[in-house]
This record gives C-alpha cells, structure tokens and sequence, in this order.
C-alpha cells in the first residue's frame, strides 16, 4: 500500500487509453469518480442494487467493506441526449460488427457462438435481407451473406458429392454445404447436388 492508504497500479499504455476515453465519455471529474461511476453501470446491468451493506455480492463478484447506498452517493444523473446518442451508436456499432464479420466469413452458425440472446441477434440478422440470408433448421440456425450465398447456389451443382473431395472447396463453401446436407436440404440426384425445392 502506498502512501496515504492509496494503492499504486500499473496499466498498459492500451488500458490507460481506454480509462482515459471512459473518463471523458462518463464525464468523470477525477479517477476516484471514473470508479463509482463504472461500479455504478456495472451494478445497474446486473441488475443488482445499492442496498448499503457490508459486503455485496453483484454479479459473482464479491466487494468487502464497502458501503453502498449511503448519502454521499448523489442521485442517478438523467441521460442527456448527446448521451443516448453514443449509446446507441455504441449499439448499432455492434450489431454492424456483426455484418462486418460476416462479409468477411461468408458464413457464420449460430451454434458457433456465445450469445447472451440468441434470439436478439437472429431478429437483428433477419432484419438485413438485403445483406443476409438466414436458413433456419432444427438444430442450428446459418448466416450467410447474401452475395456469397447467391453465387453458391448457382455452383451448387459443380460442387462435389464425396466430402473427401471437399479440401478443394473454400471453408466457407464447405461450411455451408456440410449445413445445407446435414439438414436435409440438399440431395444427390444423377451425381449432383440438387437443392430441395
């Protein structure tokens, strides 16, 4: 412990970087103030409370000897819109996050990743037509970019039966052919595949 009862930390040039632009953004008056004001977000996403105690578990994290909920705490700050604004920029950044991924994979399974609400994100997929086909089966679900998907269909036919002939193909192309026959949605008919109608 240093000086003071203050601890004294080392951060990588990146994380200073990022406490610093997180300062701004919250409109931090000190570091101590950044603290609150991030432990705040936390506890306000987990969903757990202030309730003043000596030890509070939010979230599995567990936090002794402090109190929470006193007086000096000041009232919750009302959301300016400039603020709304970058949290829903910060929001729409992900989602398009999301399509920018997928251009560059041309195919993603849900089962391939960890989301909170699946749900939300196959909403948020279906909602991009004009970017995205979405091929909803019983036990997974595939995003695939639309052009790609265009192109692969019209080769369907080209594309060869035996999977150990398969290494030839691109990963996205085989991912999508292991979908599309794994689901029974494509059949071999006179040595070639055929999509089902």
């Amino acid at each position: 412990m240093g000086k003071y009862g203050c601890k004294k930390i080392t951060l990588t040039m990146e994380a200073y970087n990022n406490f610093c632009k997180l300062k701004e953004l919250l409109k931090a008056s000190s570091w101590e103030d950044l603290s609150k004001k991030l432990l705040e977000l936390v506890e306000k996403k987990a969903g757990c409370g202030g309730a003043p105690q000596s030890r509070v578990e939010c979230g599995g994290v567990e936090r002794s000897g402090v109190e929470y909920g006193t007086a000096e705490r000041s009232a919750p700050e009302q959301s300016t819109p400039e603020q709304s604004g970058v949290e829903q920029n910060r929001s729409r950044g992900r989602r398009s996050k999301a399509l920018d991924i997928l251009k560059k994979q041309r195919v993603i399974l849900l089962s391939e990743l960890r989301l909170k609400d699946p749900e939300k994100f196959v909403k948020y997929m279906k909602s991009h037509p004009e970017e995205v086909v979405v091929i909803e089966c019983e036990k997974d679900i595939a995003f695939v970019e639309k052009s790609f998907y265009r192109e692969f269909m019209t080769r369907l036919k080209t594309y060869p039966v035996n999977e150990e002939e398969w290494n030839k193909l691109s990963e996205p192309e085989r991912k999508l052919l292991r979908f599309l026959r794994e689901n029974a949605l494509i059949y071999i008919k006179d040595g070639r595949w055929e999509p089902i109608p």
